[in-house]
């Protein structure tokens, strides 16, 4: 499968761990202020695909590529620097810190003091956490941190931000405030997400991939992605 040129493109893409193929000849590509999702049932291949994408896997063939320039020879320390980070499906915070450290060492590029302070002021404030700048992140509310590190991959100035599951274990209310969130993220970053939850899914009303088997079944708008009769096999489990 052919597909055009972007910020972030990965082409016939195949990750194997021995006899299990987990990535299967695919191609996906997102550009600059672009959100895409990508759904699939347990096992279709999407935290693979993730790995991939954020370098904590390298590719048995294919490609990936970063603004036209490849990211075969680069450590995962080195692609998170050019401008690619990751938020886990299970928060990975500091809990023993406060909310305001966990930003604070999640700075990769040398700033002054107060270059620091007004960078953690704005990223709290974007993360509607500012009144708990103090408190340990462990004693945050689920839902606060997922939020948390979410602003701690922001710190790192991403062009491109990979979120998986940003949803998880969130109410109907924070799940529509975390929309809400990431379409105000996307006018600063790409973002590809990673989503079980289909109401949040409808709600992002972005482009869609849909994974089965470490491939790409379908790909579009989720308005006709819902409806496809491949799609709906795949998740009710005929396929």
């Amino acid at each position: 499968m052919m597909i055009a040129s972007g910020l972030l493109t990965g082409s016939h893409l195949t990750k194997r761990f021995g006899g299990i193929v987990a990535v299967n000849d695919l191609s996906i590509s997102i550009n600059l202020l672009e959100i895409k999702c990508v759904i699939g049932p347990n096992g279709a291949g999407k935290s693979s695909l993730f790995n991939l994408l954020c370098g904590a896997l390298r590719p048995d063939s294919g490609e990936l590529m970063f603004k036209g320039h490849s990211l075969s020879r680069l450590a995962l320390h080195e692609i998170s620097r050019i401008g690619i980070a990751r938020k886990f499906q299970v928060p990975s915070i500091f809990e023993s810190l406060s909310v305001q450290q966990n930003l604070e060492v999640s700075v990769l590029k040398p700033q002054s003091k107060f270059e620091l302070k007004d960078r953690v002021d704005q990223m709290l404030d974007r993360i509607e956490q500012s009144d708990m700048r103090d408190q340990f992140a462990g004693n945050l509310a689920h839902g606060q941190k997922q939020w948390l590190e979410i602003g701690m991959a922001l710190m790192s100035e991403p062009e491109v931000l990979l979120l998986d599951e940003p949803t998880a274990g969130m109410t109907i209310d924070e799940t529509l405030d975390t929309v809400k969130f990431i379409h105000q993220l996307s006018d600063h970053a790409a973002i590809l997400v990673i989503e079980h939850d289909m109401n949040f899914v409808r709600a992002l009303g972005c482009h869609t991939y849909v994974m089965h088997q470490g491939g790409i079944i379908a790909d579009g708008p989720f308005s006709g992605i819902e409806n496809d009769d491949l799609v709906q096999a795949v998740y009710l489990g005929k396929m």
